[in-house]
């Protein structure tokens, strides 16, 4: 705020003084006009005139009592809740008005998330476009679509690995912090280390919310109908999967797949794994790659009956099973335990986005108590949210975070460029292999 100082000086103001006339005109007017009534003939005697009747002297009227003064009306400063609740309602109105909000979300991910989405719309009347996919072809499409001037989506809530090598990369993303305004949102305590956490480097532009609990060991599956729980405790570290017996039981996603270059970046800076593992993996270990269908689909129908890496409690996988499907997860030795992001942990906030008092909104709506709760009432679900304020609900057992307990989260300590020269490396495997 700037400031003015402002000077006075002194005030000058005028005193009419009354007229008066001259002693020596007033005799000589005098002497006038007595010379000119004798020269007219007029009688000297004066003429008596009647005295005045006096009359009472009027009465002065009483002063009236001064008014009083209304005193000025005292004004409260508005308290900071109250502060917070007038933008929260002008900020809903300004959504309503723009009436849309599009999101780009992963496949299975659009499909759990579309109740939270219809919840939002209801509540403050607007129609939430989900965009759905695999993260490859939509960040591909996304760019295209920037690179000609169409500006389509607002916010973003898959694969925080793509958006800060991609869309961060190409400028596509705001800064994600400057739209927080709700205190429950902002309020440190409610979040896993004193959060909200960020995914980038600079905390501006990617919020985790969600994240997996790996505890205990690595994952695979396997197919029932061809191994017995018994032949298949002969895997015990993920170097036998390198034996010779296994050889030709293998399948897994290729490089080219968002999983399997997340799963072969991650075991490249695992200490117990590392490099060597992973260049063994791709290029001695007679492993059948496709994508994630394919892998499954061979995987329930015993072709290549093993699994060797997946997410611990993979949702899909869980629900196969429970339908009845023979396959069945396993879990090998771990020290430690850790905290993974998965395809729909985070959210972005796109630059030049064509909503933004909606997307505002939902972002600070999704990340409170309110929102995340809603993200614990999915059936069977596989992450909890980074907030320790909110019940766990739904949340599977093996997902939630014990309290007291200490985790790892390795994608949110190392640099991304680290993560990037290790995607390159293994690329570099992938294709001379």
């Amino acid at each position: 705020m700037s400031s003015h100082r402002v000077g006075s000086g002194p005030q000058t103001v005028e005193v009419h003084h009354p007229f008066h006339l001259p002693a020596n005109f007033v005799l000589t007017a005098v002497v006038f006009l007595a010379l000119l009534t004798a020269a007219c003939g007029g009688d000297p005697t004066p003429t008596p005139t009647q005295a005045p009747t006096p009359t009472a002297p009027e009465q002065a009227t009483p002063p009236t009592a001064p008014e009083q003064a209304t005193p000025p009306t005292a004004t409260s400063t508005p308290t900071a809740e109250e502060l917070f609740d007038q933008e929260w309602v002008e900020l809903a109105a300004a959504a309503k008005q723009e009436g849309e909000l599009t999101i780009l979300l992963g496949s299975s991910n659009s499909r759990s998330q579309r109740p939270i989405a219809d919840a939002f719309g209801a509540k403050f009347g607007v129609t939430v476009s989900i965009q759905g996919g695999g993260s490859s072809s939509l960040y591909d499409r996304v760019l295209a679509e920037r690179a000609a001037g169409q500006f389509n989506v607002d916010i973003g809530m898959i694969n925080a690995r793509s958006a800060l090598l991609r869309m961060h990369a190409a400028g596509g993303l705001a800064p994600i912090d400057e739209l927080i305004i709700h205190p429950e949102v902002l309020d440190r305590d409610a979040w896993v280390n004193g959060g909200p956490i960020f995914y980038d480097e600079e905390r501006r532009f990617i919020i985790v919310y969600s994240s997996q609990v790996q505890e205990g060991g690595h994952a695979f599956w396997y197919n029932t109908n061809t191994y017995t729980e018994e032949e298949i405790a002969a895997i015990e570290t993920p170097f036998d999967y390198f034996d010779e017996q296994w050889k030709g039981q293998l399948s897994f996603e290729s490089v080219d797949e968002r999983e399997g270059i997340r799963y072969m970046t991650d075991a490249w800076l695992m200490p117990e794994l590392g490099p060597d593992w992973v260049r063994s993996f791709l290029t001695e270990a007679d492993i059948t790659f496709s994508n994630r269908e394919i892998v499954t689909g061979w995987l329930t129908g015993g072709r290549y009956p093993i699994r060797p890496i997946a997410r611990p409690g993979d949702t899909d996988l869980n629900q196969l099973a429970r339908g009845g499907l023979p396959i069945k997860e396993a879990r090998l030795p771990r020290d430690g335990g850790t905290l993974r992001l998965g395809g729909g942990c985070c959210i972005w906030y796109a630059d030049q986005a064509p909503h933004p008092n909606a997307a505002k909104l939902w972002v600070n709506w999704y990340l409170s108590k309110e929102g995340q709760t809603m993200l614990h009432t999915r059936p069977d679900q596989s992450t909890q949210s980074m907030r320790v304020d909110i019940p766990v609900l739904n949340v599977r057992p093996e997902a939630q975070r014990k309290p007291g307990s200490f985790y790892n989260a390795p994608e949110l300590s190392i640099a991304i460029e680290v993560v990037s020269e290790a995607e390159m490396a293994i690329r570099a495997i992938w294709e001379t292999r």
